[in-house]
């Protein structure tokens, strides 16, 4: 069976291209004016790593919306609630509800003292308890879909106000 590639160590690799591929025209540049090299050949070369940087932004921008088509089909389970995003630090609070951590932190930071769904008031010291089997459920379908989901992850913090 093939091994299905991530689109996101295909990102990575073209970024190292992209980064060797504009090292190599500041080259070229400078043997042109430094050098007074107006060759055909230096010419040519630079102007393939034009077409070829050009190329790869095309390809940067498909990237990102196939991406983001990818991530927008996510089971609604694994959005949160409050930014429609999917999760990748999926946290349960008091009440029940999950959230993604950094939104339901920057809630909770934003002085709000309730959940937001269900307006249950909180704690004065809010507990963020990581929901690990959504996490893993949310990682699966990443899996499927070709996602690094570590790749996803933010860092994880916990809120005390």
């Amino acid at each position: 069976m093939a091994k299905t590639r991530s689109i996101f160590s295909e990102s990575i690799t073209r970024v190292v291209t992209k980064k060797a591929m504009k090292k190599e025209l500041l080259r070229l540049v400078k043997v042109i004016i430094d050098d007074e090299d107006y060759s055909i050949e230096t010419i040519v070369d630079a102007e393939e790593i034009l077409r070829a940087l050009k190329l790869l932004q095309l390809n940067k921008s498909l990237f990102s919306f196939k991406l983001q088509d990818i991530l927008l089909s996510c089971p609604e389970e694994f959005r949160c609630p409050l930014s429609k995003e999917l999760m990748t630090d999926p946290v349960i609070l008091s009440s029940g509800q999950t959230y993604d951590r950094p939104y339901i932190q920057e809630w909770l930071e934003a002085g709000n003292r309730t959940c937001p769904l269900t307006q249950k008031v909180l704690s004065s010291q809010a507990i963020l308890t990581p929901n690990h089997i959504l996490r893993e459920m949310i990682a699966q379908w990443c899996k499927t879909k070709g996602i690094e989901f570590s790749a996803l992850v933010k860092d994880e913090k916990i809120v005390e106000f």
